[in-house]
């Protein structure tokens, strides 16, 4: 003999005439037929994820929110290495000088161009050139400068287009009233 379900209709009263373990009820037949959602259902032990629920958990904690989940393409991948390299290789004592020469910089200048601040520092360069990405990308996230939207042809990269920075530590200076001499 089978064992059928008999869980009844919550409207019609039919009785559930399917075996064992399943996701839906289903009872009567042709016009009559209704089917409705098992709420107690689990899928067999077979077909259950094996999940450590409080790995689980952790591991939701340290996902990256969704505007950074974006998958990287492989030229962004080999600019950030680059970036990496060329400043490890520059050094941290050479980072720190060249952040507070580009904040010195900013407070003069109203516009931050990467070839127009290397003929006005005194900053040494440093033997790979794009050991200065990364300082520039800190002093913006800094939130010292921001982008301007143009982009300038750089000599020291075979002309490739860099943006134009806006300082935000620059103030204009006032003008002072003359009095001419009587």
């Amino acid at each position: 003999m089978s064992d059928l379900c008999g869980q009844p209709h919550p409207e019609t009263g039919q009785a559930c005439h399917r075996e064992g373990n399943h996701p839906t009820h289903l009872a009567g037949f042709g016009s009559k037929r209704v089917s409705w959602e098992n709420e107690g259902w689990q899928p067999p032990p077979q077909y259950q994820p094996k999940v450590d629920r409080v790995k689980l958990t952790e591991m939701a904690r340290t996902v990256a929110p969704p505007e950074r989940r974006m998958a990287r393409t492989a030229a962004e991948i080999r600019r950030d290495e680059g970036m990496r390299s060329a400043a490890k290789g520059a050094g941290q004592e050479w980072a720190e000088r060249a952040h507070a020469a580009i904040s010195r910089y900013l407070a003069e200048n109203e516009t931050f161009f990467v070839d127009d601040f290397w003929e006005a520092t005194d900053l040494d360069r440093p033997e790979d050139s794009r050991a200065i990405g990364p300082v520039i990308s800190r002093v913006a996230r800094d939130g010292l400068m921001e982008r301007t939207g143009t982009y300038r042809p750089s000599s020291a990269s075979n002309l490739s287009a860099k943006p134009v920075w806006r300082s935000l530590l620059f103030s204009a200076p006032t003008e002072i009233p003359t009095v001419d001499p009587v």
